[in-house]
């Protein structure tokens, strides 16, 4: 992978900051971006701290024009992308009364409207160069088993990354004659400090009953399943699963 640069959005903490610590070190230059400025420095120095190139955009990506820059930016310092790794995103769950028009617009706008003007920029810059015939472009947007499987109280989640999924799998399609690669991950509930903070305890327990490996992913282990779509030339609009076999367990 040596010369091959990736941008990670969301990398100031989390599944985000893993994936891209796991792609310098495997040879990748990255760029980084958050909209969190402390905790996207503590990412850079990290990485840059451990030998790795890499080179980090503070943005906020509900901005349209956000992409555009970035991928100007990303070329001027290591001239080029071929990876991108969609990761930035937020969690909303709620129940159809309670829920309000601008909470669901909120979910869409990040994990469809900002998502989209990412791969947008990114074939537009890929365009201006030719990609090696063989490897050509990859992109990987993680998303979540419950665009999968229906969970309560998840509805308004569910329908932005389940059309965050069904839109990776239509540009796959599209995309292909240029040789890029679309792939979604779908990801169960992952070891994070938001998943802490955010879901009660009860739930959680609930949930580990509901795992069958009987634990959370790391984010490590979603990190490499990022890595491996992304090096894997013939996979292309599909969606892995990493979620310790809860969308196939059936006793609930």
């Amino acid at each position: 992978m040596e010369g091959k640069t990736a941008i990670v959005t969301g990398a100031a903490n989390g599944i985000g900051a893993s994936v891209a610590k796991l792609l310098a070190r495997s040879g990748r230059s990255v760029v980084i971006i958050d909209r969190d400025e402390n905790a996207l420095s503590e990412t850079l120095n990290s990485i840059q701290g451990a030998g790795f190139a890499a080179h980090s955009i503070c943005a906020d990506l509900s901005d349209l024009s956000v992409p555009t820059r970035i991928f100007e930016e990303a070329h001027h310092v290591f001239g080029g992308v071929e990876e991108l790794v969609n990761v930035a995103g937020t969690v909303d769950y709620g129940s159809l009364q309670t829920y309000s028009a601008d909470r669901l617009r909120s979910l869409l706008a990040i994990h469809v409207e900002a998502n989209y003007s990412m791969i947008q920029a990114y074939v537009r810059a890929s365009s201006d160069r030719r990609l090696h015939p063989k490897a050509g472009g990859s992109v990987v947007n993680v998303g979540t088993m419950h665009a999968l499987r229906g969970v309560s109280k998840t509805s308004a989640y569910a329908a932005a990354k389940g059309a965050l999924h069904a839109m990776t799998r239509s540009l796959a399609i599209e995309l292909a004659p240029l040789n890029i690669r679309l792939n979604t991950l779908a990801l169960g509930a992952t070891e994070t400090e938001r998943l802490r903070n955010d879901m009660p305890p009860d739930l959680l327990a609930q949930r580990l009953k509901q795992i069958p490996l009987r634990r959370l992913a790391t984010q490590e282990e979603a990190a490499g399943a990022a890595l491996f779509l992304l090096d894997n030339e013939y996979i292309t609009g599909t969606d892995l699963i990493v979620d310790g076999g809860f969308t196939a367990f059936g006793d609930q």
